[in-house]
């Protein structure tokens, strides 16, 4: 026989006959029992007036069993979510996926490696203009202020480099008898266009490099 784990009611002479008696009855241990005593009963006098014991008795919960209707319990509630989400799911993911293939230089313009770039978007036109110094040429055509600008557009600029050759000056004292040789070295500046992360907005600049000219100078003596 099969009980439940709801409360039962067993009776006896005494609590220890009552408890016996539960698990005879309930074919289970002491210890798999939950017992509460409802009235200790009292054994009288030569069995006269004598009270049973009441003792009320559920079996313990087995850890195994309330584990695996948990989980039963916890997989359907999922899978009867995934049926109520599946198709809103679906569809935010693929706007998701609509969204992620989207360039991020889509309508926007920037300066890569020393080159101007741009990237032509269908409701964006991205606007590029000169820094200081910088002589910057649309399509051929010299541009001062900001212009709208496509992936059509022929961008370039032109960067101004300088050098100076190195000198020497040889001084002799009037009696001759000493001399002062004065080297100055000669330098270039390398100019370069900074590289810009894309923008909707692109002011284009330069950065230098100013590097001595160590070469050996044209007729200075050794």
């Amino acid at each position: 026989m099969t009980y439940s784990r709801e409360n039962m009611t067993f009776t006896g002479r005494n609590l220890e006959e009552a408890i016996k008696c539960a698990m005879e009855a309930m074919n289970v241990d002491k210890d798999q029992m939950e017992l509460e005593v409802v009235d200790r009963g009292n054994e009288g006098f030569w069995g006269m007036l004598a009270k049973p014991s009441v003792i009320r008795v559920s079996l313990k919960a087995n850890p195994g069993i309330v584990a695996d209707e948990a989980a039963a319990e916890a997989e359907w509630n999922i899978s009867d979510l995934a049926d109520d989400l599946r198709l809103p799911l679906k569809a935010e993911l693929r706007d998701v996926a609509v969204q992620a293939d989207e360039p991020e230089q889509a309508g926007k313009v920037w300066i890569e490696n020393g080159t101007i770039r741009c990237k032509d978007a269908p409701d964006r036109f991205p606007l590029v203009g000169p820094g200081q110094d910088v002589r910057l040429f649309v399509n051929g055509e010299r541009v001062q202020q900001a212009v709208m600008v496509s992936e059509k557009d022929v961008l370039e600029a032109e960067l101004e480099q300088e050098a100076e050759e190195p000198s020497w000056e040889l001084r002799v004292s009037p009696d001759k008898m000493a001399a002062t040789l004065s080297v100055v070295p000669g330098f270039r500046i390398e100019r370069f266009l900074k590289d810009k992360p894309p923008s909707d907005f692109l002011l284009v600049e330069m950065d230098e490099v100013k590097k001595t000219d160590r070469r050996r100078l044209r007729g200075c003596p050794e």
